[in-house]
């Protein structure tokens, strides 16, 4: 009998061979498609120009400045790890986007790294696999964004912490050196996570409460290696906050973080403050975005309509609260309070930048879904009656998604999608329940999840590849677009010395053109515009074109009106390219 289980066991290895070497292979194509798939624009703007000019002017000693004036927009992670880039490469951005795709890569395997150390996760390639297959991070890691090195450290952090999070066996104690150097490496993690990205500061708390439900907690004692490096990394990241938060905190060069978060619209600034019930409104709506964006990554499916009540959002809602609560019961349960402080600081933020900022945390997004659906499966009703009281439930979501579809403007098709889909569920319920009550199919993890896996590749691929395609030949940002003929007539007609005003994109062009940019307020307050410009005492006015979906109001086009019409003759146009012109501003 043990000689007959031992030919099947090692049957079963055998064929998971083959199956494993697949995966890794399929694994190494998609990583490669991710470098081959970069993007290939001929100029920065944006968010890019900041990441690049600072790293620049680091390099060359100018300290963490842009355009000559202290900066406080972004931390000076990702600046700092583009320094040697920039160093070999200069401005290339084609060179620049994959060497930043390379750290991001690096960071897929900090995450298999941080998965295996957990004990709990049989399959970390598959969780890989899911993030190399997925659209929304491939859009990322081709392209020149700091998630990718945010990925990276929060991983070998998390990773870290993990490993030494039980105490050893025996009571044993690691030694005072291997202490010190935990928590030298905690130091230096935990400092380096706010300082990629600002949202990294919900550390310090999750940390803190870790700890206090490790310490205090029933049955549950942390061991000193674990101590040792989370206070190192408590003490990193509060010292980098102390640090930076008096230098930071500035967007742009006219608002103020706290003054985006007081809004009624950050994209409009001339509508004034919010008052407490437009803030709590707006929370709502962000929470609505981003569980439509966790579902986009989940599904590899675009887009999905913001709602709180859809059918699966409210879903994923349910299973992320899940997981969470049985991440929270684990002796070391960083990653879950790291989450729900990074959720809150997110959905607070007035911006909706698409899945953008939650592919940072979709390793840890994927493993509580999974997480709480088995625990879902586990509790779920074993009666008809059971299933009677949950269909009450499901029929009154149907009418409470009704309710927010109507007042979302009654036009979303999805809305009455997931109406109707709530209330197929609880008629299902209602009617079916004791048929589902004596369902028990026996669950093969992982057959499901390697088939929900092949899905969700099948569904990303043709996306990925189309856009592999696209950004090979040539396709750029609008955003790099609208600077490109500006540049070259810039450089062609002014020297180092000429100072210029420019409606938008100001980062772009002084990063292209080594002049002095300044940005013009968004606002339609004539004597504001005129303000700005007098002060920079430009000789040039740009006026990049203006995006069919304009992300701030009034556009680069409605303010040069406003400047135009309140001192007509002054403004002169000296050139202008299909999307955007130049002018010279002379005395009347």
């Amino acid at each position: 009998m043990t000689g007959a289980a031992d030919a099947s066991s090692g049957a079963s290895s055998r064929g998971r061979g083959p199956l494993r070497g697949l995966l890794w292979l399929g694994l190494a194509a998609l990583g490669a498609l991710h470098l081959f798939g970069a993007r290939r624009d001929a100029w920065f703007a944006g968010d890019e120009a900041w990441y690049v000019g600072l790293a620049r002017a680091l390099s060359s000693g100018e300290g963490y400045r842009f355009d000559g004036l202290p900066h406080g927009v972004y931390p000076p992670g990702y600046p700092i790890a583009l320094m040697p880039a920039v160093d070999r490469w200069g401005v290339d951005p084609h060179a620049l986007v994959v060497y930043s795709g390379v750290l991001s890569l690096f960071g897929v395997l900090a995450v298999a790294w941080w998965l295996a150390r957990r004990g709990d996760v049989r399959s970390p390639g598959l969780w890989i696999w899911f993030l190399l297959a997925s659209v929304g991070v491939f859009e990322v890691f081709t392209d020149l964004r700091s998630e990718g090195l945010f990925l990276l450290v929060l991983a070998l952090l998390l990773g870290t912490l993990e490993r030494h999070a039980s105490p050893r066996p025996g009571g044993a104690r690691p030694g005072a050196l291997a202490l010190a150097g935990g928590a030298v490496l905690g130091l230096l993690l935990g400092a380096a996570l706010p300082a990629v990205r600002s949202v990294g500061m919900a550390l310090p708390v999750a940390l803190l409460l870790s700890a206090a439900t490790g310490i205090l907690g029933p049955g549950r004692r942390l061991g000193a290696g674990w101590l040792a490096r989370a206070g190192g990394a408590f003490a990193g990241s509060v010292a980098y906050l102390l640090w930076w938060i008096p230098r930071g905190g500035r967007y742009g060069d006219e608002r103020s973080y706290l003054n985006l978060l007081t809004m009624v619209d950050p994209h409009e600034p001339d509508l004034g403050r919010a008052g407490p019930l437009q803030v709590l409104e707006r929370l709502f709506d962000q929470t609505a975005i981003q569980l439509s964006h966790g579902v986009e990554l989940l599904t590899n499916i675009v887009p999905f309509h913001p709602f709180l009540f859809g059918w699966p959002q409210l879903v994923l809602a349910a299973l992320v609260a899940l997981g969470i609560a049985r991440e929270l019961a684990r002796r070391n349960p960083v990653a879950g309070w790291f989450f729900l402080g990074y959720m809150a600081i997110i959905v607070s933020w007035p911006f909706d930048e698409g899945t953008r900022f939650l592919v940072p945390v979709f390793p840890m997004l994927l493993l509580f879904v999974v997480r709480g659906g088995e625990w879902a499966w586990s509790v779920r009703p074993r009666t008809a009656e059971g299933w009677r009281r949950a269909a009450y439930w499901m029929a009154l979501l149907a009418v409470v998604a009704a309710v927010e579809t109507l007042a979302r403007g009654a036009t979303s098709k999805q809305g009455w999608l997931w109406v109707a889909l709530w209330a197929a569920s609880a008629s299902f319920a209602a009617f079916r329940g004791g048929a589902l009550a004596e369902w028990s199919p026996p669950v093969r993890r992982r057959r499901v999840r390697a088939g929900w896996a092949l899905v969700f590749l099948l569904v990303g691929l043709p996306s990925i590849v189309a856009a592999t395609v696209m950004q090979r030949g040539g396709e750029t940002k609008f955003q790099a677009d609208r600077i490109g003929g500006g540049v070259e007539w810039i450089r062609a007609h002014t020297d180092s010395s000429t100072v210029l005003a420019s409606t938008s994109e100001h980062q772009g062009l002084h990063l292209h053109t080594g002049r002095t940019v300044r940005g013009v307020p968004t606002t339609s307050d004539p004597e504001r515009l005129w303000a700005a410009v007098d002060t920079t005492r430009a000789r040039y006015l740009v006026v990049p074109g203006d995006h069919e979906y304009p992300y701030l109001r009034p556009t680069g086009d409605a303010r040069f009106s406003v400047l135009d019409a309140t001192r007509p003759g002054v403004l002169h146009l000296v050139f202008a390219w299909p999307l955007g012109r130049v002018f010279e501003l002379r005395a009347p």
